[in-house]
């Protein structure tokens, strides 16, 4: 199977080799194996394109050169090595006779690189056979333009359109002109010229400069309406949107998509609303399906009428009179199921009204969830509904806003309650407004409550671990566990602080990822003393191939990261150290003495308190920091879970280990500058200004030792603050390496 992405591609050549041909328009579900490969802003049809390669659905795909995006797609599918047969037609961009034999030359070369992989002879006549002489219909028709639409797409249209439907985008309306007869007679020279005439001579793409057949299109008195459909980041379409929007007659729907499935709700009421725009007041009639039981019911006297609009948040339900006056409203959550909030709702609207069920003759449903509710005679879309309760409520009314929890709709109507023009916002709540008002709502809660509750939430570490799975390899007799991120030249290393939990750098890691190559690591247990906890880290990145990079040590890690400048000078760019000190001879004894008992006596209040004691007064201390310096400000909410989850996972034994690599340091390391002759990289020194942690004298002493350091100062958030304002501090990391 061949699989290609144009119109202009020559199947039928194909067909002389005996191969089947299938165009590559599936909308996945999202991109997630493209989007590692691709750059964020190729076109999610590229994107698919990719993603149906990365899944082994493509073997042999033919691409036409159409556009920039198509170009990149060749290389990373090329890249990726999965393709058995990949081509790139060179497509011409006009359809004059030098560009005719410039395509058929483009042909010919095609055939032979197609000859030469499969080892198949090309037999001309069932490339003749492919060709087929098809009527056209003349009948009142719908087209679909712009951008190449997927066949889930295509399907919905033709399923909610009650005419025919003409696909003119990339891959539909292939129409050849050709008579088998005639190229019977010709040589392959003049047959393959016939061919490119006959491909170049289709309803012209818009990347095509000449497009007067196109514009012709506009005028065809069968044409009663056009669907544009145009793709994010393809600019291209919408100059043409744009243009026929000024010019066109008939009605004309816009539909953009990131080529993904994720949109199907969305456009389907789009698809729908503009069916009902096309089919008129007189397709509307509220009597029409009406069985002979119900209007004799009608006929004789006392009735009633339901509409039900099952919304993203809310169900409503109305229920008229005979005479079109509201007898009861009622309006609940939505919850968990469209089909029970509508059935809820109608029975206390009826039992609010005072009658029976069975006295209401007719039931219209409307809303997102209008298809899961059995018990309606028919179905509307909301968009028509606005604009018949607006005429209804108001005759003059012309306009009507609709701001509902999953998006928002302006809507023209006319004056006679139909609706003439409307346009949706893009996907989910964007720019509703209301929405977090009509969640709140739906979950029984208040906004206040709803924003205290995401004070509290702890899923993105957690997702960030789904994403970057831990490696773990063996070094030196212990396990060294990891996550190595990103693809950029420049490495960067990120040494851990107390923690000895490279998950507190998670947010550090999302920010450095799309520039650098990055690792962290945990501190591995067991090592005797510092000196031998940085050999075997030596050992480690040397396994990774991290032989020059960017040191980042945070408090411990910064002790770490000096020992590692004296040890191993050529293995380093340039260090960041932040929030910690040093010990050289300039510091009295009496200094080294209380720092040495500190850290003794922080080992011995771990060893004789409970766990959950310690974790909880280490929580209940970082909270009131964070509370004091953060004030409820989006660094808080990471703060506060970043320090919940280390707390989760940091055990007794882990932090008496790690006290113990700060004790050898404290009582045997003495630097001076000769130490460090063997390092000519960069060094950048971070503090913040309530540093409760590290003796100022210490952090001077650090920056005597380097004095050509590049000083930088965060402002408050106390000794954490390297973590919990990431942003900040990722940016001060970029302008060092920069």
């Amino acid at each position: 199977m061949i699989h290609y992405v144009c119109k202009y591609t020559p199947l039928e050549l194909f067909k002389g080799f005996g191969e089947e041909c299938a165009v590559l328009e599936e909308m996945p579900e999202n991109f997630e194996l493209s989007d590692q490969i691709a750059h964020a802003n190729l076109c999610g049809f590229g994107k698919s394109v990719i993603q149906a390669v990365l899944e082994g659905k493509v073997e042999q795909l033919v691409l036409v050169n159409c556009c920039d995006s198509m170009r990149r797609v060749y290389d990373i599918v090329e890249s990726t090595g999965k393709c058995k047969f990949l081509y790139m037609l060179d497509m011409p961009h006009e359809d004059n006779d030098c560009e005719k034999v410039k395509l058929a030359k483009g042909i010919h070369r095609l055939k032979k690189a197609y000859e030469k992989f499969s080892g198949k002879t090309f037999d001309r006549s069932g490339f003749l056979n492919a060709f087929s002489h098809e009527d056209v219909d003349n009948q009142p028709y719908i087209g679909v333009l712009g951008v190449r639409v997927s066949g889930v797409l295509e399907k919905m249209i033709r399923d909610n359109i009650r005419m025919d439907v003409e696909n003119l985008t990339c891959t539909g309306g292939r129409r050849l002109a050709v008579i088998r007869e005639e190229l019977e007679k010709m040589d392959d020279d003049a047959m393959f010229l016939a061919y490119a005439d006959a491909l170049l001579s289709q309803m012209p793409c818009f990347r095509m400069n000449n497009s007067t057949r196109r514009n012709r299109l506009y005028l065809d008195p069968n044409l009663k309406g056009i669907i544009y459909h145009t793709i994010k980041f393809c600019d291209y379409y919408g100059f043409e949107y744009a243009s026929i929007k000024r010019d066109i007659k008939v009605p004309l729907l816009k539909i953009e998509t990131d080529f993904t499935s994720q949109s199907a709700g969305q456009l389907l009421t789009r698809v729908q609303a503009f069916a009902e725009t096309l089919e008129g007041s007189e397709d509307m009639d509220p009597s029409k399906g009406i069985s002979e039981e119900i209007r004799k019911k009608m006929e004789s006297g006392v009735y009633y009428v339901a509409g039900i609009d099952s919304g993203s948040t809310s169900t409503d339900v109305v229920i008229l009179d005979k005479d079109g006056k509201i007898k009861s409203t009622m309006i609940i959550p939505t919850g968990g199921g469209a089909m029970m909030s509508a059935e809820k709702s109608l029975e206390m609207a009826v039992e609010k009204a005072g009658i029976k069920k069975e006295d209401i003759v007719r039931i219209v449903t409307t809303g997102y969830g209008r298809a899961y509710i059995d018990s309606g005679d028919d179905s509307i879309t909301e968009i028509t509904c606005h604009a018949k309760g607006a005429h209804y409520l108001n005759p003059n009314v012309r306009t009507v806003i609709d701001i509902g929890g999953q998006d928002i709709k302006a809507i023209s109507i006319d004056e006679n309650g139909a609706v003439k023009n409307f346009l949706m916002n893009d996907k989910c709540a964007a720019g509703t407004g209301r929405f977090l008002e009509m969640m709140a709502r739906t979950m029984e809660m208040s906004l206040d409550q709803m924003s205290e509750c995401g004070l509290e939430f702890k899923e993105d570490i957690r997702r960030f671990n789904e994403k970057h799975k831990m490696n773990t390899v063996k070094i030196g007799g212990g396990d060294f566990n990891y996550v190595l991120s990103g693809s950029g030249e420049k490495k960067i290393v990120l040494f851990t602080a107390g923690s000895g939990l490279y998950e507190g750098f998670y947010r550090h890691i999302q920010l450095l990822e799309e520039k650098y190559t990055v690792v962290a690591f945990d501190y591995p247990e067991g090592k005797k003393d510092i000196y031998h906890l940085v050999d075997s880290i030596a050992e480690f990145l040397k396994s990774i191939n991290f032989n020059k990079s960017y040191f980042i040590g945070e408090s411990l890690g910064g002790l770490v990261v000096e020992l590692f400048m004296k040890k191993y000078p050529k293995m380093i760019e340039g260090v960041v150290l932040t929030n910690t000190g040093t010990i050289t001879k300039n510091i009295p004894n009496t200094m080294r003495k209380e720092v040495v008992d500190g850290i003794k006596s922080a080992i011995k209040t771990v060893q004789m308190t409970p766990t959950y004691i310690l974790k909880s007064a280490l929580i209940k201390k970082s909270l009131k920091k964070i509370k004091e310096d953060f004030d409820g400000s989006i660094d808080s909410i990471y703060a506060k879970e970043y320090v919940g989850y280390l707390m989760e996972r940091v055990s007794k034994e882990k932090a008496i280990y790690l006290c113990s690599i700060a004790l050898d340091f404290a009582e045997n390391i003495t630097f001076d500058k000769n130490d460090f002759k063997g390092f000519d990289g960069s060094i950048c020194i971070i503090n913040t200004n309530d540093d409760e942690v590290f003796d100022e004298r210490i952090k001077a002493e650090l920056k005597k030792l380097f004095e050509n350091n590049i000083s930088k100062t965060i402002k408050n958030g106390g000794h954490a603050s390297f973590l919990f304002r990431p942003v900040e501090y990722v940016k001060m990391l970029e302008d060092m390496i920069i």
